[in-house]
């Protein structure tokens, strides 16, 4: 038994000896290595199915297992039939949105005449942030990222307020010699600076909460012109949702009561995002203040963050902050980082909590190669380390019996461990084995279940149907760059040569009924190597 991910578990992890494939199955690579990714990039693999057997094969889905720092994921799903000697290829996509490092497996899950299981093939990934500053949020999250971010900001420089009220209107919102509202989108000419009483700065975090002094009183990143009316109206109010008739409206802000009947403002949905992120950057700055971001203020707050992203004002005016007081905003430069942490007004620590996920759940192996040695993977997906206490046996059936060849006990959060088993039965049981896996409490056990399979079928069959004003003959999606149909007289002379099509269902050969006489008709269609001879009638 190998215990943790050490040395000898992570070579164990990427180098050990794959279980059996069945019926001629190759699977390449057997590891997928993206190695060092710079966020922000795209790269593709593929993984290559090879069908080296003498009877077709069946992929019938791809399954990506991975840890909770999902990046943006494309992996080829269709199912597909590969017939002997063809080849398909599955690709595998990544956009990297997180410096951080990503293990997982995909699973192809296969059926031949002799077995239906899952090709695990490990993958990893490590982004990394090519901005320095960033660099110390590399692998972070919960409160490591949160304190690295906050003595990032705190390095920022402290301003006059008065200057930082110049800064606003005269630089950082000034767009062509007009400045625009946060929160209605009215402007106003400047310069000259305008009086108070029509234009102001409103303070995101209201000062009566808890900003009324240096620094934060003077933090351009949540400084906001705004129009002196919708200032007074949003006052020292939480944001949120109004609910029914508004108290007062103006250009998409909204003062009024929300469904819970608590008093709120709304911000203009252009608006939205900008509020959220300076919120999450006082925060994370100088802490939640007077309690203000509140459990239900952040979740809206989140939600205003997704549905209004960063765009190209936002993003310069954020550069404009780091030159005049020395740090942008990180959630403005990095929106991806808030996923990063559980709660920016409170821990920021997700739960620890183990989340483990099996790479195949069942297995029908062949029933005259007992003893079988299975390969499963475990991918934990949650915030604490999986602890595997136990291997057992669910009511194994008679002569039923596992041995433990290797085995990855602890696997900590993101990562992925392997256990390798050599499991028998009596070769004439139909019964299933029943391989339950237990973990440390509060960790739902894993269970895989092996079945005896005696040699089945996995066909390739042309079916045909008349719609309309069509004869259509469908085919599996069978692996192959193109495919043909022929049509014949019943005395064997060809009507016609057609190239197929491919469908989403596969390939097809559409016949244009009045194009054809009434009568029986042979057919003989091929796609790569494989082919069928059948009839169709045109009524």
């Amino acid at each position: 038994m190998r215990w943790g991910i050490c040395a000898a578990a992570i070579a164990l992890l990427w180098t050990g000896a794959a279980s059996a494939q069945w019926c001629g199955v190759r699977v390449e690579p057997a590891v997928m290595e993206f190695d060092t990714v710079p966020i922000g990039a795209s790269l593709q693999r593929e993984i290559w199915v090879f069908n080296d057997g003498d009877e077709p094969l069946q992929l019938h889905a791809v399954a990506l297992l991975v840890g909770p720092w999902v990046q943006h994921w494309r992996v080829d799903t269709a199912a597909v039939v590969l017939p002997p000697g063809q080849m398909h290829r599955v690709r595998v996509e990544v956009s990297v949105r997180h410096n951080v490092q990503l293990v997982g497996v995909v699973a192809l899950r296969l059926e031949c005449p002799k077995a239906r299981w899952s090709v695990a093939v490990p993958v990893r990934l490590v982004g990394v942030d090519p901005e320095s500053l960033y660099a110390a949020t590399q692998n972070r999250w919960g409160e490591p990222l949160r304190q690295v971010l906050r003595q990032s900001l705190q390095q920022q420089r402290v301003l006059p307020y008065d200057s930082a009220r110049q800064m606003v209107f005269l630089q950082l919102d000034n767009r062509d010699g007009t400045v625009e509202c946060l929160y209605t989108g009215q402007r106003v000419r400047v310069p000259p600076m305008p009086p108070p009483t029509v234009f102001n700065i409103e303070h995101a975090w209201p000062r009566s909460r808890g900003t009324d002094t240096l620094p934060p009183l003077s933090d351009l990143h949540h400084l906001f012109p705004t129009l002196a009316e919708a200032n007074e109206r949003r006052s020292n109010l939480p944001y949120g949702i109004v609910a029914g008739q508004p108290e007062w409206q103006l250009g998409g802000s909204k003062l009024g009561r929300d469904s819970s009947g608590q008093l709120v403002f709304e911000v203009r949905p252009v608006s939205r995002g900008n509020v959220a992120r300076a919120l999450f950057a006082l925060a994370v700055r100088y802490g939640n203040l007077t309690g203000f971001l509140t459990a239900q203020q952040e979740a809206l707050l989140r939600r205003w963050h997704e549905e209004d992203p960063v765009d190209s004002l936002e993003s310069a005016r954020t550069r404009m902050i780091a030159q005049l007081q020395g740090r942008a905003n990180p959630f403005v430069e990095r929106p991806q980082l808030l996923e990063r942490l559980f709660r920016v007004g409170g821990n920021a620590d997700f739960p620890a909590i183990a989340r483990p996920l099996l790479s195949d759940t069942l297995l029908e192996l062949p029933a005259e190669q007992l003893p079988w040695t299975v390969r499963l993977w475990v991918v934990n997906t949650g915030f604490d380390t999986a602890r595997l206490r136990a291997l057992e046996l669910v009511n194994p059936p008679p002569h039923g019996w596992m041995e433990v060849l290797a085995l990855d006990s602890l696997i900590a959060p993101g990562e992925a461990g392997a256990l390798t088993l050599r499991v028998g039965m009596d070769a004439e049981s139909s019964d299933t084995l029943r391989v339950r896996l237990r973990f440390a409490a509060g960790v739902r056990p894993l269970e895989v279940r092996l079945l005896p399979r005696r040699a089945s079928t996995v066909r390739l069959q042309a079916a045909w149907a008349v719609e309309g004003e069509f004869v259509r003959i469908r085919l599996p999606d069978i692996a192959a760059p193109q495919g043909w149909g022929e049509l014949y007289t019943v005395l064997g002379t060809r009507l016609l040569r057609q190239q197929l099509q491919r469908t989403a269902q596969g390939w097809e050969l559409a016949l244009l009924r009045t194009g054809l006489p009434r009568g029986v008709f042979l057919y003989r269609v091929q796609v790569g190597q494989w082919q069928q001879w059948g009839w169709i009638l045109n009524p």
